[in-house]
């Protein structure tokens, strides 16, 4: 997949990710992943980190510990780029994680049953 490509994918899953899971659950990450989706710079690049950096949630965790404040997109996108390469730096070395245990948890009843 060429550059392009790649940039047109990401738009379309960090709008996704903005409009339908942080909607209702994170205004905040909501307008900075909506936001994210249409930043021809940001996007660029976020295409040249491996695709396990490129994660939504890894991202703005790292933007946070980079000190980037929690206000709308808007009002953080310079600070955002100007501590760049340090958010890089901590996506390369963190990663997210879920919650599959507490997921699987509503199995255990029925399953106990067998």
């Amino acid at each position: 997949m060429g550059d392009a490509d790649d940039e047109r994918e990401l738009a379309a899953y960090y709008d996704d990710f903005g409009r339908y899971w942080a909607h209702g659950t994170s205004p905040l990450y909501e307008d900075w992943a909506c936001a994210i989706a249409e930043d021809a710079e940001v996007l660029r690049r976020l295409t040249a980190l491996p695709r396990r950096q490129q994660q939504a949630n890894l991202l703005f965790a790292a933007a946070r510990r980079a000190g980037v404040p929690l206000h709308p997109y808007a009002e953080v996108r310079e600070e955002l780029l100007d501590a760049w390469d340090r958010i890089s730096e901590i996506s390369a070395t963190h990663s997210t994680q879920t919650n599959e245990p507490g997921r699987a948890a509503t199995w255990l009843p029925p399953l106990s049953r067998l």
